[in-house]
């Protein structure tokens, strides 16, 4: 819903519904589309509250809010007497956003908004949403008269009943009805049901609404089983008294409001709350009067269950807390002990840290508080709550914990599991979390093996990898990413255990670094079968990240990996791969910028390839010991490789021409191949399918291989 502000006014844009007579009771105009279960049940309320007519009650209000929807309804009703038909009836309903409800300063103000349609016809006005100014009110002492009060008594004090005021009409109670709806807590407002006219017994989900006006005429129409479950009233004669209303008359309710809006949005919304939300607000809403032991004393009686007025029972601890003179074993004995304090999930980091700090709490007396409450069973939860909730590192050094304690913190906090302080304490301890951890269904490895590379630990490396591979090896992989640091032997010896996996976990991995491409480097191999289920998206994805880098030799080792592989013909499309890799790798060597390790086990797998092409040459005799490249001349290696290459596994002659962009490079390639056989006929191939293509026949390469052949 849209809400504007300015100046202290809200302006609170509420839609709108028509409920009429048209060939029976339906809706006939709307400013928002509803859904079947809210048209029915809108259907259900606007029509006639009962049957007959009674003087006083031709028009009244009803409020409820709608099941499963967003909208509380305020709506007016008219007897329709113009209608032909008897039990006619206009109504016009608000619709308002229940976040928006109990922000309206004076419910009354919204009564200006209802219109009587002033014929069957006209109805356009009710199809557009409306705004209301929702205008800073001062309400007026009169306003708060006795009425008011012991409506409110009767109301609050048998909340179990739904309250029916027997009146002379519709008007008699509508003011005070509308300022106990106006002066609820937001949870109450917006499940609050009344009806100033109910002709009959007006019912919400099987139920009485919690106030309607009957006229007094039909006092008799209600059953004696409809009587078990209303509290029917005669204000005349109403003689409702008790201690609390006495505080309601004497308590400023703009004050006492902003107190339930604050404190009592998690309270559930049913009348029987309002008055322990009154007895707390005369006891605890000054601070000065928030006192431990008054804080226990009001519990035993009121919002016992835990889950009950959490706000406020969080405002009190805190309001405890902030006081220089607190003990702070107190009040964590009240939070572990207490019943309507033990089930909130307390921030004890928080409290403990604080206390703490200000010494109300020293690490001796949190050790003692752990230890006394240990010695009984029925406390041993209120233990773990305090080590779950604290920084571990007040207490692993000085608590040896059972494997039994161990696994109960792991069952309620998995934040053991990424805990390097586990991981630094003896081996004797190491043993028992790791078996803790071990036992556990819902062990998450990945955090496991974080945490014990964050503590430098080793000593259950190859039982997390024996258990969980997977989370292992891409855990010491994020891990390096993240860190750059070097692992331990024993971490490095279970990466080069599992190789293939490693190897595709880093081609995938979205972070490289220089210590990820050196893993890279050392583990891999390019005569795994793993490459030829590798796609080129993967290739091409994995040398964007490696560029981006920017750091070399890495790079550079790993386009020299990458085309040993190729060159083994261990990718399904080494082709492909290798017109993007050699040439930049080319160009790289040729600044000397090269990875010794990798070109060591290049130049060990294709010596082999190429010498043994010369030493097949029939003019191998004419080269000698010019077959012999120099180490230096890495280029020169690369180029008899590539040639060699294509040689020997026969693939696509014109693909070389795209592997080969450089014009010097590629007259030195032509250069060695016309030297073999095989070559000089490889190369005669290319030139002839250049010569036939209009794409190729104007490159530098055709020009390149036409006068090398003449």
């Amino acid at each position: 819903m849209d809400t504007k502000s300015m100046a202290g006014e809200t302006t609170i844009t509420i839609n709108q519904t028509l409920h009429g007579y048209r060939g029976g009771h339906r809706l006939l105009s709307s400013s928002v589309e509803l859904s079947d279960i809210e048209k029915r049940f809108m259907l259900l309320m606007s029509d006639y509250s009962g049957s007959g007519i009674e003087k006083g009650f031709t028009e009244y209000l009803t409020g409820y809010p709608i099941p499963s929807s967003k909208f509380y309804v305020f709506a007016k009703t008219w007897y329709a007497n113009e209608m032909n038909r008897p039990g006619c009836v206009w109504t016009h309903s608000l619709l308002i956003d229940v976040t928006d409800l109990w922000s309206i300063r004076d419910m009354r103000v919204l009564l200006n908004e209802f219109n009587r349609p002033e014929s069957t016809n006209d109805h356009e006005f009710y199809s557009f949403s409306k705004p209301v100014l929702n205008i800073p009110v001062f309400f007026s002492y009169a306003d708060f008269n006795d009425t008011f009060f012991g409506i409110s008594c009767e109301l609050y004090d048998r909340s179990e009943l739904g309250l029916v005021l027997l009146g002379e009409s519709s008007l008699q109670y509508e003011n005070e009805i509308l300022l106990i709806w106006n002066w609820q807590w937001p949870r109450l407002k917006r499940s609050f049901t009344f009806s100033t006219g109910s002709l009959s017994l007006r019912k919400f989900d099987e139920l009485p609404f919690d106030l309607q006006v009957l006229p007094a005429k039909r006092e008799r129409s209600v059953s004696i089983g409809e009587r078990d479950i209303v509290n029917m009233v005669d204000m005349q004669g109403s003689v409702c008294s008790n201690e609390w209303i006495d505080d309601y008359r004497h308590i400023e309710l703009s004050a006492l409001q902003n107190y339930m809006v604050k404190y009592g949005s998690d309270v559930a919304g049913n009348r029987g709350n309002f008055v322990a939300l009154l007895k707390s607000f005369f006891f605890f809403s000054k601070e000065s009067n928030v006192e431990l032991n008054s804080i226990k004393e009001f519990f035993r009686q009121t919002f016992i269950h835990p889950d009950q007025a959490r706000i406020l029972k969080v405002y009190l601890i805190d309001t405890l807390l902030k006081r220089a003179t607190i003990n702070g074993f107190d009040v964590l004995d009240l939070l572990v002990s207490s019943v309507p304090f033990s089930g909130l999930k307390w921030n004890y980091s928080n409290i403990v840290s604080s206390l703490y700090s200000r010494g109300q709490l020293s690490e001796f007396e949190l050790i003692e508080i752990l230890d006394k409450l240990s010695e009984q069973q029925s406390n041993q939860e209120a233990v773990l709550d305090i080590l779950v909730s604290i920084d571990s590192k007040i207490w692993i050094n000085k608590l040896r914990l059972s494997e039994e304690y161990c696994s109960k913190l792991l069952e309620r906090s998995q934040v053991y599991e990424s805990d390097p302080s586990i991981w630094s304490l003896d081996s004797l301890e190491q043993s028992i979390w790791f078996n803790a951890i071990y036992k556990q269904s819902s062990t998450r490895w990945d955090r496991v093996v974080n945490s014990m590379l964050q503590a430098k630990s080793d000593l259950f490396a190859h039982e997390v990898a024996e258990i969980n591979r997977s989370a292992t090896l891409f855990s010491i992989i994020n891990w390096v990413s993240i860190n750059k640091e070097q692992l331990s032997t024993v971490w490095y010896s279970i990466l080069k255990d599992c190789a293939k996996d490693v190897t595709l976990l880093i081609m995938r991995h979205e972070i490289l670094n220089r210590e990820l491409m050196q893993i890279f480097l050392d583990t891999s191999s390019p005569h795994n079968d793993l490459w030829s289920d590798i796609s080129w998206g993967d290739v091409s994805s994995f040398l964007l990240r490696v560029n981006a880098t920017g750091i070399e030799p890495e790079i550079t080792g790993i386009y020299t990996f990458l085309i040993t592989a190729c060159f083994n013909n261990n990718f399904s499309q080494p082709e492909l791969l290798i017109s993007e890799l050699f040439q930049p790798l080319h160009d790289k060597l040729n600044y000397q910028n090269y990875d010794f390790n990798s070109w060591e086990r290049f130049k060990w797998d294709m010596g082999k390839e190429i010498y043994g092409l010369i030493q097949q040459n029939i003019f191998s005799y004419y080269l000698q010991d010019k077959n012999l490249v120099p180490d230096w001349d890495r280029c020169e290696f690369l180029r008899r490789s590539l040639v060699a290459v294509y040689l020997k596994f026969g693939w696509n002659p014109i693909t070389l021409v795209n592997t080969v962009s450089d014009r010097n490079t590629f007259e030195k390639v032509v250069e060695f191949g016309l030297k073999l056989n095989n070559g000089y006929r490889l190369f005669e191939r290319i030139f002839y399918s250049m010569r036939n293509s209009d794409k190729y026949s104007v490159t530098f390469h055709y020009k390149v291989l036409k006068n090398a052949l003449k």
